[in-house]
């Protein structure tokens, strides 16, 4: 148990900008620095002044993906703190196929699945496929 008086040490940014900048509910005035319980993604532009204590890796997506036969559909990735994420992706029900921003189909059954470490730079999406439909389990979690 944590006591009223306890203070917990977390990453701290300070927005060296000249227009505030925000993350969810978190606002950063110009010069403004202020804890939060996560890390923030690099593209806001704030400046880290304090890593401690380094968050656990999010989970950034985890969910059954039920696709009816012929219609295509498309997974966004949030943001993960670093540039990275591991994508784990199997056929639950049904034979498809799993496109990263747009590449060529990787296929997907019962005998093959997709496990991966993508730089989400260069692919913040996905396409699950199937021509008969399926049930795909789309796993990605941040890199530590």
């Amino acid at each position: 148990m944590i006591g009223k008086d306890c203070v917990l040490a977390m990453p701290t940014y300070r927005n060296d900008k000249d227009y505030p900048v925000s993350w969810g509910a978190k606002l950063w005035a110009p010069g403004e620095e202020k804890p939060v319980p996560f890390f923030m993604p690099a593209a806001l532009g704030l400046v880290k002044t304090s890593d401690d204590p380094a968050p656990a890796p999010q989970v950034l997506v985890s969910q059954d993906v039920d696709i009816t036969g012929g219609v295509p559909v498309d997974i966004v990735i949030p943001s993960p703190v670093g540039d990275l994420y591991d994508l784990s992706v199997i056929a639950i029900a049904g034979v498809g196929a799993v496109s990263i921003m747009g590449g060529d189909p990787i296929p997907l059954d019962e005998h093959a699945d997709y496990v991966g470490r993508i730089p989400w730079g260069r692919a913040p999406k996905l396409t699950l496929s199937s021509a008969l439909g399926g049930t795909f389990r789309v796993l990605a979690e941040e890199v530590e």
